[in-house]
């Protein structure tokens, strides 16, 4: 049933929302932020492959065996031999020093473009001129190669217009499997120097393993919820506020991230489900397994912290550990609230 839903709505351009990347953001509004730039590196970087490859490929075949098909043999060696990630680091680290760019990608400038958009290229690159090599060389050999020779036919003719128009017609078949090729390459590419594309979003999808039904539920009883009610519903407006609040925090606890960000995770949920969600953040902090930056007013909280910050008007106010910082969160309350003050005076 809810398979036949999603392709129903799928057909009409509704993909759902997003319960991880973006809370309840729709897919098709992030796609269509994320895909333009990602298609346009990815054909850049095909093009520059082609424009490069196909003229490397071009004079290695026409000088079989001679200086340039020893250095272009060279180059595709070294491409298909070293780890794609080993150069793709050396391009990062040399390369924005000698192009003046910093590790934000910044699209409005086209410096930024230059390195992601060679990286990417290397491989095809390599992968053209290695196979074109081969298709004229095997050409070279034909007879109809000899019958224009024996006519006098000049061998920078018979290379351009007869063998290598011929080695193109098998090579034209591999560009669909290269762009490919060139798409899971991005993933790498574009986590690598921050470009807001696709990669980040199939890295999400992929996910890091798959958790088994005893996982799910350990996680979401951590949030105060019944497994068993909740492994099989759909996350849609059949969920109460408090519901969607606790599962987005058992998606999080469920990453194992080495650092979680929580604003007001307080919000919206009972106070059995609040000592629930507290002994799941004192079990984090005593095991150390990760870094937790909490938004919270709630003093129980705040108590767990190493540190506490507060922020009030824009400026930092106070700093420092749980038992400096309480009585002042308390003194400036009372001293902001009227009706509290007559209370302590009265008192």
């Amino acid at each position: 049933m809810q398979i036949g839903h999603f392709w129903r709505d799928a057909l009409h351009g509704d993909l759902g929302v997003s319960h991880i990347y973006k809370l309840n953001a729709p897919v098709t509004r992030i796609l269509a932020q994320k895909l333009p730039i990602s298609i346009e590196m990815g054909v850049l970087a095909m093009l520059l492959s082609l424009v490069l490859g196909i003229p490397l490929g071009l004079v290695m075949g026409r000088y079989k065996g001679r200086w340039p098909d020893k250095l272009g043999t060279a180059f595709i060696v070294l491409i298909q031999a070293v780890p794609a990630a080993v150069y793709f680091l050396y391009i990062q680290m040399y390369g924005t020093t000698a192009m003046g760019v910093g590790l934000l990608f910044d699209a409005a400038n086209w410096r930024y473009w230059v390195l992601p958009v060679c990286s990417m290229s290397l491989a095809n690159l390599a992968f053209y001129a290695m196979w074109l090599r081969r298709y004229m060389v095997d050409e070279s050999n034909k007879d109809y190669v000899k019958l224009a020779r024996a006519k006098g036919v000049s061998e920078n003719n018979i290379a351009l217009h007869h063998v290598f128009r011929n080695a193109m017609v098998p090579l034209v078949q591999y560009i669909p499997s290269a762009f490919l090729n060139t798409v899971v390459g991005s993933i790498y590419i574009e986590s690598l120097y921050s470009i807001p594309g696709m990669g980040g979003l199939l890295t999400i999808a992929s996910g890091d393993e798959k958790l088994s039904k005893d996982k799910c539920c350990q996680y979401l009883t951590k949030v105060g919820l019944c497994a068993n009610d909740y492994l099989d519903r759909e996350v849609d407006v059949s969920l109460s506020g408090g519901e969607v609040k606790r599962i987005e925090i058992a998606s999080i606890l469920a990453r194992n991230a080495d650092l979680m960000i929580f604003d007001e995770p307080e919000a919206g949920i009972d106070l059995w489900s609040f000592a629930r969600l507290t002994e799941t953040f004192e079990q984090i902090h005593s095991q150390g397994s990760a870094t937790m930056i909490i938004i919270s007013h709630q003093e129980r909280i705040i108590s767990l912290a190493d540190e506490v910050i507060v922020v009030g008007d824009g400026t930092l106010r106070h700093r420092g550990t749980p038992e400096e910082i309480l009585p002042r969160i308390l003194t400036d309350t009372l001293g902001g609230c009227p009706v509290l003050n007559k209370e302590v005076h009265a008192l």
